[in-house]
């Protein structure tokens, strides 16, 4: 129990409820849009907070131009990129709607600018007339100003000649100079079917086409949030019924074409560039590892979180961490493996995410040649521009791991007993050692006596292995159906 300080008595003392109002239905609302102007209206503690403090915020906004900025968008970019809003002041003043802020500003008492009144007079009610134009006090609305070094892949996919190949959740776009962009269009960017095979036929054309490389990006808050739960369950389901599938052919074809498919990508002939930012989770991970040249935005949050919904990766990322503990190592040794493959170990164990595209480097998930953009607008401008120069030089793709050092029982002894450690420290529960227990046995190679070298092919047969029997685990379930309903992990 967490207890809660008592300001009059300077006690500790249960928690008392908050009484906060009724928040159901946001939690449920995916449109942040939609949200913020459900919270506006709440009637509740939370509703009043939020309306208090996002008027005087947007009061003291409106009142600093032109003090600190002679344009709101300036305004707006500043708290998007330095503080980390997902909308800016005068962006989340259109999402509540420019009179009703304005009329309960007025009616609270704020000072509202000159140059808002006259918006008022012309009829206008809104700073983004379109994603294209912003109000500028004094002339009206103005074109927002287009950069060379950023792209719009709204503005790709309009031209004539833009679109090369698209399906219902996935489009491979022209951007110039020979340059391809395949782009996630599913729901939260997940890998569907559709998104797999579309990259798939992406390969396709890249390889028979006159193009030089492809990037591997999008304008989402976040690059893939992972494999597409809810087909996976679908899968499932359709096996459970079906007399010829007990041993879940559809997940098993499944997970042997991404693995061929990531694989493929990874030695691909010609340069294909990953453009990362916000969450790459699971799936989405392994994707990425599996292009050899990245540029992730500085706010890049990566990892391999597959044990939180009771499975373990099984798109090459296994096979991958496993390889990057032998690359890093001085020597093959095992004394000089085993550092970092229990470092890999617990990464993966915890679901850890890194919370930055650096520390995704560090922890193996990001090559070492990661190019990290600040300004995450302009991702898929150095994408481009490194695959131009990655061609230019002559690419060459990775040079194949003919074999791979595992070590083994003995690491595997060590690995299980540091799961036994978290859980009967109470950091872990009885399910997630079990996972770890997998997790170790794919690392280490499998059912090795000794240290051996063995082939990617290996590796990735052991990892779908050790993932199919987790499909029928009742707790295996319950994390899933737990995660599409709730968006959070459940440890049981």
């Amino acid at each position: 129990e967490i207890l809660s300080i008592n300001p009059g008595t300077w006690e500790y003392e249960t928690a008392k409820p908050m009484h906060f109002g009724n928040l159901d239905g946001l939690n449920h609302e995916p449109d942040l849009r939609k949200r913020l102007r459900k919270l506006y209206k709440n009637n509740g503690r939370a509703g009043i907070f939020f309306r208090d403090t996002t008027l005087a915020i947007l009061a003291y906004c409106a009142n600093r131009i032109p003090e600190i900025s002679n344009d709101l968008v300036s305004v707006d970019q500043s708290m998007r990129w330095g503080f980390g809003w997902q909308l800016g002041p005068f962006q989340l003043w259109d999402a509540l709607g420019f009179d009703t802020v304005l009329k309960d500003m007025e009616k609270a008492g704020f000072t509202i600018p000159n140059w808002i009144y006259q918006m008022t007079l012309a009829g206008l009610k809104s700073f983004y007339s379109d994603p294209e134009t912003v109000y500028q006090p004094g002339q009206g609305y103005v074109p927002l100003t287009v950069y060379a070094d950023e792209l719009s892949l709204r503005a790709i996919a309009t031209t004539p000649q833009g679109t090369v190949w698209q399906n219902s959740e996935a489009a491979l776009l022209d951007m110039g100079d020979g340059v391809l962009l395949y782009e996630f269009r599913s729901k939260a960017n997940t890998l569907s079917v559709k998104v797999i095979d579309g990259l798939e036929q992406a390969l396709d054309i890249l390889d028979k086409g006159p193009f030089k490389g492809m990037v591997i990006g999008n304008e989402g808050d976040h690059f893939c949030v992972g494999i597409n739960l809810g087909e996976v369950g679908k899968m499932v389901q359709l096996d459970a019924i079906n007399p010829f599938h007990k041993d879940h052919k559809g997940i098993h074809n499944l997970i042997v074409k991404f693995q061929t498919l990531m694989q493929r990508l990874h030695y691909f002939h010609k340069p294909i560039v990953a453009a990362t930012q916000g969450r790459v989770l699971g799936g989405g991970c392994e994707l990425v590892m599996a292009c050899p040249h990245v540029v992730a935005a500085a706010e890049t949050y990566i990892g391999l979180v597959e044990l939180g919904v009771g499975l373990i990766p099984a798109g090459c990322g296994l096979m991958r961490m496993a390889e990057w503990a032998c690359d890093r190592a001085a020597s093959d040794a095992p004394v000089d493996i085993l550092p970092f493959l229990k470092r890999v170990f617990e990464t993966i164990g915890m679901a850890k995410v890194a919370m930055s595209a650096e520390e995704g480097m560090d922890l193996g998930f990001l090559p070492a040649t990661t190019k990290v953009v600040m300004n995450g607008d302009r991702r898929l401008y150095v994408a481009k521009q490194d695959v131009l120069w990655l061609d230019q030089l002559g690419y060459n793709p990775p040079a194949p791991h003919r074999t791979v050092c595992v070590l083994g029982e003995p690491a595997r002894a060590t690995l299980n007993h540091m799961a036994y450690v978290m859980s009967e420290g109470g950091f872990i529960s009885e399910f997630d050692r079990q996972l770890a227990e997998r997790l170790a046995y794919v690392i280490t190679g499998g059912n090795l006596s000794a240290p051996s070298f063995v082939s990617e092919d290996y590796l990735l047969q052991l990892e779908k292995e050790n993932f199919l029997p987790l499909i029928d685990e009742p707790k295996t379930q319950e994390r899933i159906l737990y995660m599409l309903k709730t968006k959070k992990p459940l440890r049981n």
